[in-house]
């Protein structure tokens, strides 16, 4: 309770302005639609773009189309993140950042030094990758590896994987309806997710949200998701992804108190969606869930390994700006915020960046402006996706190798998953619910182990 309400406990005039500043904020990212070539198009037409064109001034138009939105919201933060640490000061906090993380029960040295940690085992695979990367966006632009910029990386962040072996995957969705298989693999886990979709808002529509959330309304049973689908590998991993937030919420039991009737932790529920979303590159998935022939799976499960193991090393040095930029910005909040960004997207995604660097491209990013200093939360998730999903796979199917199994129609799973996860709540805290569910502390070795991209062959050799 303590923790619940500790946040409102400050200045209710200052509580008031930070509210109307972060719902006047979230309106200009709901109505945001990208200007390239003199036509408003929405985030998905952005990425189509970014992802399948050759033409660099294409890219580049559709990137910069996108990231004006962080120039819309830039006054909108600077005057959030003051206003946030003053009510952080209030509540004897240094900064806001230090005051979100004590409320998550995270220690900032501890968080800090598995960062580094993580920096360091992935350096050296991600210098590798990266130049693979390089290689490849140049040809597919036709210029040469000095040119290249942000915009060509098929993705607006450059925090998911392109060009690799995602979009061979890419292509098996383009004509299957992504609701429908989710249905059936929640369904033959043994969760039924009809009454969350009915609930839910799933396609594009004017001045919706044109991102992805799951929301748990009343603590009561009334779960929804949003989402803006369309047939393909990102909006398949997207609503596994969602409604394995969902589900969580959705299968606490009845009896466990409504103040501890939610996730036992931010990242507790992240790692739950992202060990689900992630099977929709899983061999085990390919095969079942779009029934491929056998030809075809051979392919696919090499492209699935791949471009899942590309995909979780891109990520987490995608985090790694992320979780510094934040520290610092709330730290140290008059600094050049958009020369720091750039830094840091420099030194942990090796990017080249636009000839302006002290453009205001971090507001573009919508969690810094509305889910502040919680982005850790997401590599913590995936850490200890990898960590549970090794568990499951071994202690409760009896799976040798993790990535043989996405779980599919295996009600074991499911179960494991409704009785020792989600049915506890907030009954224990993170750390005892991961030694509870998988038998060990949350460490990286799980994480380390699938992001190092290995050749099939190489698989049995790996450490």
């Amino acid at each position: 309770m303590y923790r619940a309400f500790l946040p409102r406990q400050c200045d209710t005039e200052l509580l008031k302005k930070i509210v109307a500043l972060e719902a006047q904020a979230e309106q200009i990212f709901n109505t945001h639609r990208s200007l390239v070539n003199g036509t408003r198009i929405t985030e998905n037409e952005v990425r189509y773009i970014l992802a399948g064109s050759t033409d660099s001034a294409s890219v580049e138009a559709a990137w910069k189309g996108y990231m004006e939105v962080g120039g819309k919201v830039r006054g909108h933060l600077r005057k959030l993140v003051a206003l946030r640490n003053q009510a952080a000061r209030q509540l004897g906090f240094t900064d806001y950042y230090s005051m979100r993380l004590t409320l998550q029960e995270i220690d900032k040295d501890e968080l800090f030094r598995l960062f580094d940690e993580l920096d360091d085992l992935t350096r050296g695979p991600f210098v590798a990758l990266k130049a693979k990367i390089d290689a490849t966006r140049a040809a597919h632009f036709g210029i040469p590896h000095a040119a290249l910029r942000p915009w060509h990386y098929g993705d607006l962040f450059f925090q998911d994987p392109i060009g690799t072996g995602a979009s061979a995957l890419n292509e098996l969705y383009a004509d299957r309806d992504p609701v429908k298989l989710a249905r059936t693999y929640y369904a033959g886990m043994g969760m039924d997710v009809d009454d969350i979709l009915a609930r839910s808002d799933l396609y594009e529509k004017p001045g919706k949200d044109p991102h992805a959330f799951a929301a748990d309304i009343d603590r009561a049973g009334d779960v929804r998701i949003l989402c803006n689908m369309k047939p393909n590998l990102y909006w398949m991993d997207t609503i596994l992804h969602e409604l394995g937030h969902a589900v969580y919420d959705k299968y606490i039991a009845d009896d466990v108190p409504f103040i501890l009737r939610t996730q036992s932790h931010a990242m507790a529920t992240e790692g739950v969606a992202t060990v689900l979303g992630t099977m929709a590159k899983n061999e085990d998935w390919l095969v079942h869930a779009l029934e491929l022939s056998p030809q075809e799976a051979g392919a696919a499960a090499a492209a699935a390994r791949e471009a899942t193991a590309v995909e979780k090393l891109i990520f987490s040095r995608w985090a790694q700006v992320m979780v510094r930029f934040e520290q610092a910005m709330y730290g140290y909040p008059d600094q050049d915020l958009g020369g720091l960004w750039w830094d840091l997207k420099k030194r942990y995604q090796l990017l080249n960046p636009p000839d302006d660097p002290s453009r205001p491209d971090y507001g573009a990013k919508t969690h810094i402006v509305g889910t502040p200093a919680y982005y850790h939360n997401y590599m913590l998730g995936d850490l200890f996706a990898c960590q549970l999903h090794d568990y499951i796979a071994a202690e409760v199917l009896g799976v040798d190798d993790p990535d043989k199994t996405s779980f599919f129609g295996r009600k074991e799973a499911g179960d494991y998953l409704r009785k020792a996860v989600f049915a506890p709540g907030n009954l224990y805290s993170w750390k005892e619910l991961v030694r509870r569910t998988t038998g060990k502390p949350l460490s990286a070795k799980a994480f380390v182990r699938r992001c190092v991209p290995t050749k099939p062959e190489d698989k049995e050799r790996s450490p």
